[in-house]
């Protein structure tokens, strides 16, 4: 680790600050604190780092080396607006925030993006978790790839237009396709039918959508308009009024995906 890149202050205590500290904690890194609002939270995270836990403003460190902010977007927006540090490089970790938000600090400034979805109990592998970076000049890169090489070695950079598009996939790949679980254990419930039945299924999914194109994993009575059955569904879902609507617009998108590409074939 470069002398430059000794010391560093955690600004925020939530989901991704508590894995980024799970993997920094055996590193050459010097915490000097960790600020959140929530003192709990941030003496919790600073626990794994044997650092000390602030929740005030005024007693975040000046003159760290770089202070890496895992805030919510709408509150780094806000945390910008008023955070001057005397010395070091700002780092925001959003996928969606643009880094010119930075500018304002007056200090130079980058990104490091760990494209994962992150919850406090669930462990993550960093091992296999690409880093997204981007920075305000190339030495601050290069001091700000050093980090995130200590968090995975798969580091890539892309400037803020590209992480915001990654990000967008990444609401429907990941949180989307989450909300259609929470749609599929709430028709469970209803019937007291228990949402475990369907983990063998979940579990062949994600092997294939991790080693085949989307659409080619593609399946179900949609992609072969299968009308008796679409239907069918549609009457079961009478009492579940948004959800009815939710089957009939996916079902829809990809009935009329397969008969493009089917039309598209006809004339080649």
């Amino acid at each position: 680790m470069s002398q430059k890149l000794q010391h560093i202050s955690l600004i925020g205590a939530g989901n991704v600050g508590y894995h980024l500290a799970q993997r920094l904690r055996n590193s050459p890194i010097v915490f000097d604190a960790v600020f959140s609002r929530n003192q709990e939270h941030a003496d919790e995270v600073a626990a794994l780092l044997q650092s000390k836990g602030i929740s005030h403003f005024s007693d975040i460190p000046r003159k760290s080396d770089i202070y890496l902010i895992t805030l919510a977007d709408m509150v780094t927006e806000d945390f910008m607006k008023t955070f001057k540090p005397e010395d070091g490089i700002v780092v925001h970790t959003s996928g969606s925030l643009d880094i010119s938000i930075m500018q304002q600090t007056m200090r130079p400034h980058g990104v490091i993006y760990p494209l994962q979805t992150f919850s406090r109990a669930k462990p993550v592998h960093f091992e296999t978790i690409p880093v997204c970076t981007e920075a305000s000049d190339l030495n601050t890169l290069i001091l700000i790839d050093e980090l995130a090489h200590l968090l995975s070695p798969d580091v890539r950079h892309l400037n803020s237009s590209q992480r915001r598009l990654i990000h967008l996939a990444a609401v429907f790949a990941c949180n989307f396709a989450n909300f259609m679980n929470v749609a599929a254990a709430d028709i469970l419930d209803k019937n007291q039918i228990d949402f475990d039945i369907l983990r063998p299924l979940l579990n062949e999914f994600f092997t294939k959508a991790s080693l085949m194109d989307p659409w080619a994993a593609q399946t179900g009575p949609a992609i072969r308009n299968d009308q008796n059955i679409i239907l069918s569904h549609l009457e079961m879902l009478n009492d579940m009024k948004e959800y009815k609507q939710l089957y009939s617009l996916i079902s829809n998108l990809i009935k009329n995906r397969k008969e493009t590409e089917n039309t598209l074939k006809n004339y080649e």
